[in-house]
């Protein structure tokens, strides 16, 4: 499955440089108008095994509805026909995060 270079990339790879964020906060930032699209998104990521969603609270403050958090899975093995080897989506983020600003280490 190659969901890197599509819309669902580039939602991997903002949740992965920004992690635990809501769907609402992914997608404000993300300038997507559609509201249904990007959960949709999220749940082929979810079962691609790319994406991890949690429930819980956020700068200690607990909501009504406490909204699903959302986590790349880093350490997942991601097979694509422009890398040789089988690689890790850490190992492949590695290179797209800007040194000194994110990290993306264990």
């Amino acid at each position: 499955m190659s969901l890197l270079f599509s819309q669902a990339g580039d939602v991997l790879i903002f949740i992965a440089l920004h992690p635990g964020l809501t769907a609402q906060e992914i997608r404000a930032q993300l300038f997507m108008n559609n509201r249904v699209r990007i959960y949709i998104l999220i749940q082929k990521l979810r079962e691609a095994g790319l994406l991890e969603t949690k429930r819980g609270r956020r700068n200690g403050r607990r909501r009504g509805n406490r909204p699903y958090r959302c986590y790349a899975n880093l350490d997942v093995p991601f097979l694509h026909p422009c890398f040789s080897a089988p690689t890790t989506l850490r190992k492949t983020f590695a290179s797209i995060a800007l040194e000194g600003e994110v990290s993306l280490a264990k």
